[in-house]
């Protein structure tokens, strides 16, 4: 229940804003920095600089998963926005390129903060996870609404973004737990397998 509860306060809180809200100038600057937790080069970057702590540390069957859910989820992104040719609103406050639906912003964040929670919560102990997802909660959501904020996208297409995002890494990390130990996800480091990269 408390999932469903929080899904549906997500949906309203993007809807209401997609409605209602009317971006002040002031702020405009500020959200143009903030959407930018989403920009493909930044999340590239960040993509990059994980793997190859990840290589470093040899940890090869979580180096496969976080590979295959953020790339997988640019790739979902790209064929789904070709089919549905969605195209963006019209009073966008700023330039942005191709189709609307969905959003790849909200969709990356989703797919990599989630990763990198789960990532982290790995690593602390278990007092710190459920603030640690929070957190990674909140920065997808609030990238997703930013999106909203500028008028580059319906809500509808960040919360499709989201839930793509999410849904994608959650079945990785199912598949990844099932290769590692056939359970607890959440386990302590030195119970994670460590494949040989070569």
């Amino acid at each position: 229940m408390p999932v469903f509860s929080a899904a549906t306060l997500v949906v309203l809180l993007v809807q209401w804003v997609d409605s209602h809200a009317a971006l002040p100038p002031m702020l405009q600057p500020l959200v143009q920095a903030w959407t930018l937790l989403g920009d493909l080069r930044v999340m590239g970057l960040l993509s990059l600089a994980v793997g190859l702590w990840l290589l470093w540390r040899r940890q090869g069957l979580q180096l496969m998963g976080w590979v295959v859910a953020v790339a997988g989820t640019g790739l979902w992104v790209r064929f789904i926005k070709a089919a549905m040719q969605r195209a963006r609103p019209l009073d966008g406050l700023v330039h942005e390129a191709g189709f609307s639906f969905p959003s790849g912003h909200s969709a990356g964040t989703a797919a990599i903060f989630g990763m990198l929670a789960w990532l982290a919560a790995r690593r602390l102990p278990p007092r710190w996870r459920a603030g640690v997802f929070v957190a990674a909660a909140l920065l997808a959501l609030s990238t997703g609404l930013s999106r909203v904020l500028l008028s580059v996208h319906h809500a509808s297409d960040v919360l499709a973004g989201l839930c793509l995002g999410l849904g994608w890494t959650a079945l990785v990390l199912w598949l990844t737990d099932r290769v590692e130990h056939g359970g607890g996800a959440l386990g302590p480091p030195q119970a994670e397998a460590q494949l040989p990269l070569r």
